[in-house]
């Protein structure tokens, strides 16, 4: 309750009475700001300009008078040249002005006790120059700088720095800004206040509507009366019939949807029904290939004892698999680990796939010691998968195959080369809330291993092209694990 009372507080739960007064004010401040700064850089740009024009005409003018005089190094000449220019440049405002040779020594200067003959210009003014640029303004001291280099063909011989007073620009430009500023501020209160009182009004209707709408979210489903409708016909008026429309319609969508939700559980009975008969399948397949491997080679004990073990855990497998549901349902969390052996046996439940194929299988197995990785998951995951790149193979390819611990993760790849995986299925083994239905070979192994990815966090990275093939990295973790109980316990 203590959180519903605070989120009122919040602006989303605001009533839009209040919120569609405050959006137009709002706006109406971001024009402002975006007036404003449109006419501030307007006025910034002239200012700049008219000060470009300026203090290129008084370098021009200095320029001229100095040249000679820096080529004879003659300061006094230079001294009097800007003593003479004080009087005739008066509209430019000029602070200080500093004639310089080539290496940035003084020859003369406005301002003689500032900057003394033959010392050197302060390195902050040679830095601002840095650049490309040769106007520089100052805005926190209300200051520019302008330089023009003196040439005799490619060579420089002398320099002229010039600062000027900007504060009265600068001046203007806080002017203008709050001028604009209050304008805004003044504008946006009054249509605010407008809009507040032609909101209010206008969005009666939609208080009662929104009146209706909670009752039927209460479950109480309540019809709008003519007398609660607006007088005049608009979208208001509409708005309030088609909601006695969808009113109407709400019980016969909730018995529909009662329909759908009966047969959406036959559905994914059915879906689990194939996902056993599938997986099933898998072991029933190296099963035969062992048994008719005994029918051949029995009398020869090695073998014969090999095939039995296949025989045996293909049993367990198809016990695990029934294990595996049950404790779905159950909400076991239990698991075992997985050894190089869990690993190693898939080749020969899939080996009938490679020879009806005549399909070359590159196998890679590092597996040392057991890993805390659920065997019954990973087993389910690198079966369907290579049974996949097999039935993807053209006859006579080749299936690549590694497993190794990698970093916390079981690092797994299969590699074939098919024509490449469908985007359905590619999407399905990264999410398998994504819906494929089984057929042409494919759906329902990719839906078992995105299942199993998303139930034991693990990851897929999947590359495929048409005509080249597809290979797909997959990565469990490996964590602390529970050992299983008995599943029918």
């Amino acid at each position: 309750m203590l959180g519903r009372i605070n989120s009122i507080y919040w602006p989303i739960y605001w009533p839009i009475v209040v919120k569609v007064p405050l959006a137009v004010g709002f706006l109406l401040i971001f024009l402002g700001v975006m007036v404003s700064n449109a006419v501030l850089t307007k006025l910034s740009s002239t200012q700049e300009t008219h000060l470009h024009h300026l203090s290129q005409a008084y370098l021009d003018g200095i320029s001229t008078a100095v040249r000679p005089h820096i080529l004879r190094n003659d300061a006094w000449e230079v001294f009097d040249v800007l003593d003479r220019a004080e009087s005739k440049y008066e509209t430019v405002r000029i602070k200080s002005t500093i004639v310089t040779m080539a290496d940035n020594t003084v020859l003369a200067a406005s301002i003689p006790t500032q900057y003394p003959i033959d010392s050197k210009v302060p390195e902050n003014i040679i830095q601002r120059f840095a650049g490309t640029t040769n106007l520089i303004i100052d805005e926190k001291i209300g200051n520019a700088w302008v330089v023009r280099d003196f040439k005799e063909g490619k060579l420089i011989v002398g320099r002229v720095y010039a600062e000027i007073d900007f504060s009265e620009q600068l001046k203007v430009r806080r002017d203008t800004f709050w001028a604009l500023t209050v304008m805004t501020m003044m504008i946006t209160l009054i249509f605010a206040s407008l809009g507040y009182a032609l909101v209010r009004k206008m969005l009666r209707p939609l208080s009662i509507l929104d009146a209706h709408v909670s009752n039927v979210t209460d479950g109480d489903i309540s019809y709008i009366t003519d007398s609660e409708m607006p007088k005049s016909k608009g979208e208001l008026r509409n708005l309030m019939a088609r909601f006695n429309v969808m009113a109407q319609a709400l019980k016969e969508r909730e018995e529909l949807a009662n329909l759908l939700a009966e047969e959406e559980k036959l559905i994914m009975l059915g879906k689990l029904a194939s996902a056993m008969a599938h997986e099933v399948n898998n072991p029933l397949g190296g099963m035969g290939n062992a048994i008719d491997t005994i029918r051949k080679h029995g009398d020869e004990k090695g073998i014969r004892e090999r095939a039995l073990d296949i025989i045996e855990r293909g049993l367990a497998g198809i016990a695990n698999v029934a294990r595996a549901t049950l404790a779905t349902y159950k909400g076991t969390d239990q698991q075992e680990p997985l050894s190089r052996r869990d690993i190693e046996d898939l080749k020969f439940l899939i080996r009938h796939k490679l020879e009806r194929k005549d399909i070359q299988l590159i196998w890679k197995n590092t597996i040392v010691e057991t890993l805390s990785v659920d065997v019954t998951a990973t087993r389910q995951i690198v079966l369907n998968l290579l049974l996949n790149a097999c039935e993807a193979s053209p006859p006579g390819g080749v299936v690549g195959f590694s497993a190794e611990p990698m970093n916390g993760f079981l690092a797994i790849m299969v590699n074939d080369q098919g024509e490449g995986i469908p985007d359905a299925v590619a999407d399905q083994l990264r999410d398998a809330r994504v819906s494929v239905l089984p057929g042409a070979g494919h759906g329902l192994g990719a839906w078992t291993v995105g299942t199993l990815l998303a139930r034991h966090e693990g990851k897929i990275e999947i590359d495929t092209s048409d005509g080249y093939g597809t290979t797909i990295h997959v990565y469990l973790p490996l964590r602390e694990m529970k050992r299983k109980s008995n599943a029918a316990a």
